[in-house]
């Protein structure tokens, strides 16, 4: 997530920089992460095979892969 500027010069609203397209050629191309998290998933990151693969929700990775990594 990234802050916008909204109507009111002393706000800040979110603006979402998930872009399906990127993360896909990323994570093909480039290099997986270990994981990668989200507290407010998208429906095509359940939807998507791939994305389902490689984003998880922000709780597992408190519950499961936070005490994976510290082994």
């Amino acid at each position: 997530m990234q802050r916008k500027k909204t109507s009111r010069p002393d706000r800040y609203g979110i603006n979402a920089t998930f872009l399906p397209g990127h993360f896909k050629g990323y994570t093909i191309k480039l290099n997986p992460l270990d994981g990668v998290y989200y507290c407010d998933m998208r429906p095509n990151m359940a939807c998507d095979p791939l994305l389902n693969q490689h984003i998880r929700t922000i709780d597992h990775f408190f519950c499961t892969d936070l005490w994976r990594f510290a082994k």
